[in-house]
């Protein structure tokens, strides 16, 4: 295995010393892309563009935590570069196996002075917070750069858990080369558990059909090889520990088809062949790959492709010591169908089949054998309800599954424990096209006896009513909490009567009833299960809105909230309360998010009970100066019900540029002395006294 280790390294050398220009659009394309067009990479996710922000481009998904950031280099030649800022809250929202929760990434991307000349750098700064707990960072750069006539490039990524011995792996990599006379390279590695490994290489071609080299690792070894520029091919000569290895390889291109044969001779290990032949519309094209005339692997494609994209029909089989032997076949034909099938000699194989047929009925039929016994088999019909009146659609799914078999296994490790057993079952769903709130829903479950179960029912046409059976209850509960039961089925029914009274009923004991009804064309009346919760009126005139509500025993509060003009950046509201008895509470909201510095002052004061005659206000700045954050918070507090002196005033302070370089401050005003403290990442804690 270390020689064909070494055998790959130095073929490695040779084809970036000869040919192999490491280009910069090829590399760092769907990076370069993404900082150029960032919207179209996050439309395809779904996510938001925040429209006022200090970077060039912002984006949010907020229902998955997740953001990106991006500010441009030179705004008008986005392909210059720039930075950019991807942040992922809960990163297990994406991918659910990593013991990782929180992600971010701050990436530098600079083309240096001209795009494509294979010249720039690219700098990544990571930091990681894991799921049970501790935290790692580091960098990862890749910087290309032309000394003389020699290009240069460099690869490194290191953490920053110097103490930590779990701490990823240090892996430098770095090639030079001007692609005509030289190449020299050097990589290393060190996992921080066992000796670091380091390889070194060297190649020069004497004239331009020779070459020879020397590759140092834990040996020194030296190969050399001469190239024909006429047949395409390449002899090689490699010494390793004295003994000498033969090999070469052939390239043949006729302008429809191509093949490539690799030869070597490993000595006692035996002889190395890799053969691989391909037209040029990938309509055939074949793998093979021996040691000894033993079949390590081999493939052999063949595709129609004469309507493709639209239509095309391929079938691989494959054969090898380690991966068996079998074939897979797929087939597509654009809006009607699309099949795919593995087909193993031995083990499981799987047969998938989606189409759609003329009345836009989408048919979905998958199964799982093994052994040629069926484990598993999915039949889905969905059929659309268009009849004039009503839209919607009729769905029926067939499920079977076997117990304890490998398809059990798999979903069972998805924790979909509904997908455990076989279940047939029946939905649909008609809504009326002039009022789509108007609809009746079902879900029907099928039992092997040939009996039936409704399990839910819907319906707002003719009358409000909900039904959910209690094996449906169970069901949809273990998906949250194991443990829950539910024992009984549970109804609901609606009675309305527009403009006059509002009445839900259920059967269980804790929601007997709900009743709203209309007493005087302003107030209502809330009962629940038969006692009066309250009454309540509703307004709305301009920007005022005016509430009251009245308690079964007469008190009555009344609410009333105004604001100042219809811009939600930039406004001013006051929402009271008045009652119940002789309670007062008046609060004031002033904002102007408008501008780069932020500023926001809340107000509340009155008289009741529980706080006396009291008076809190709160004064709020944001600002970010160049991406470093600052925040400020000044307040004054007096509530004579309470053990806190009289017109209290506080502080707070934050600076923000980076984890490691921020500065936070607490502290109380009294007698107009300072008390508290500020803490700098620089300089460490400062108290007032």
């Amino acid at each position: 295995m270390n020689r064909l280790f070494c055998l790959g390294f130095v073929a490695l050398a040779i084809g970036v010393a000869h040919g192999g220009v490491m280009r910069e659009d090829d590399m760092m394309g769907m990076v370069s892309n993404m900082i150029a067009s960032p919207d179209a990479f996050a439309t395809s996710l779904g996510m938001d563009r925040v429209k006022r922000s200090a970077w060039d481009k912002e984006f949010n998904l907020e229902k998955k935590g997740f953001s990106f950031k991006i500010k441009y280099n030179d705004p008008s030649n986005r392909a210059k570069g720039g930075v950019a800022e991807i942040y992922f809250k809960d990163f297990r929202e994406f991918m659910r196996s990593v013991p990782v929760k929180s992600v971010k990434f701050n990436v530098k991307f600079d083309s240096k002075a001209k795009f494509g000349d294979m010249l720039f750098d690219f700098d990544v700064d990571y930091e990681l917070g894991f799921l049970f707990g501790g935290m790692d960072s580091g960098k990862l750069k890749f910087e290309r750069k032309q000394e003389g006539a020699f290009y240069n490039t460099q690869v490194d990524f290191m953490s920053n858990s110097e103490n930590n011995p779990d701490r990823p792996p240090t892996v430098q990599l770095n090639m030079k080369s001007d692609y005509r006379t030289r190449a020299e390279g050097r990589f290393f590695f060190n996992n921080h558990k066992d000796q670091p490994k380091e390889y070194n290489f060297e190649v020069d071609y004497v004239n331009k059909e020779s070459f020879k080299g020397v590759f140092r690792g834990e040996k020194t070894y030296s190969f050399e090889g001469q190239y024909n520029n006429a047949e395409k091919r390449m002899d090689l000569v490699v010494d390793l520990d004295g003994k000498k290895y033969n090999g070469f390889a052939d390239v043949d291109f006729d302008g429809n088809s191509a093949s490539f044969k690799l030869n070597f001779d490993l000595g006692p290990a035996g002889k190395f062949v890799l053969e691989f032949n391909a037209k040029k519309d990938m309509s055939d094209a074949g793998l093979k790959v021996f040691l000894n005339d033993k079949d390590l692997f081999s493939t052999k494609l063949k595709g129609v492709l004469t309507k493709a994209p639209r239509q095309f029909k391929y079938e691989v089989r494959y054969s090898g010591v380690y991966v068996g032997e079998g074939k897979v076949r797929i087939a597509y034909e654009r809006f009607k169908e699309l099949k795919f099938q593995y087909l193993p000699k031995t083990g499981a194989t799987f047969d998938f089949v989606l189409e759609v047929t003329g009345d836009r009925t989408l048919n979905f039929h998958t199964t799982g054998m093994y052994n040629n016994e069926k484990n598993f088999e999915v039949k889905s019909k969905m059929s659309p309800l268009n009849d004039g009146n009503n839209v919607g659609f009729n769905s029926k799914v067939d499920w079977f599954m076997k117990d304890r078999s490998p398809f059990y296994r798999f979903f069972y490790n998805m924790n979909c424990l509904q997908c455990l057993s076989s279940f047939k079952v029946e939905s649909n769903l008609s809504m009326k096209k002039s009022k789509l709130y108007k609809f009746e829903f079902d879900l029907t479950n099928f039992k092997e006896d040939g009996s039936s179960q409704k399990e839910v029912y819907l319906t707002t046409k003719d009358r409000y009513y909900a039904f959910f059976s209690k094996y449906f209850l169970n069901e949809m509960a273990h998906m949250f909490n194991y443990y829950q039961r539910f024992y009984k089925d549970f109804e609901v029914e609606g009675e309305w009567n527009p403009g006059k009274f509002l009445k839900v009923t259920s059967n269980r004991e804790w929601f007997k009833s709900l009743m709203i009804e209309n007493m005087d064309g302003y107030m209502r009346k809330v009962e629940f299960n038969g006692k009066e919760l309250m009454r309540a009126g509703f307004n709305k005139n301009g920007r005022q809105i005016k509430q009251t509500i009245e308690l079964p025993g007469g008190e009555k509060v009344d609410t009333k909230l105004s604001w100042t003009t219809d811009n939600f950046w930039n406004n001013k509201a006051k929402v009271s309360f008045d009652g119940p008895r002789n309670n007062k509470v008046n609060t004031e909201f002033e904002w102007d998010f408008n501008n780069n510095k932020k500023t926001m002052k809340l107000k509340a004061d009155g008289d009741n009970e529980f706080l006396g005659n009291f008076k809190v206000t709160r004064d709020y700045e944001y600002e970010n100066k160049n991406g470093v954050q600052y925040m400020k918070s000044r307040g004054l507090t007096n509530l004579p019900n309470s053990p806190l002196p009289n017109d209290m005033e506080t502080e707070v302070e934050v600076r923000y540029d980076t984890p490691y370089d921020f500065m936070f401050g607490d502290y109380v005003l009294l007698g107009g002395s300072k008390y508290g403290f500020q803490y700098d990442d620089n300089t460490g804690f400062k108290w007032y006294f």
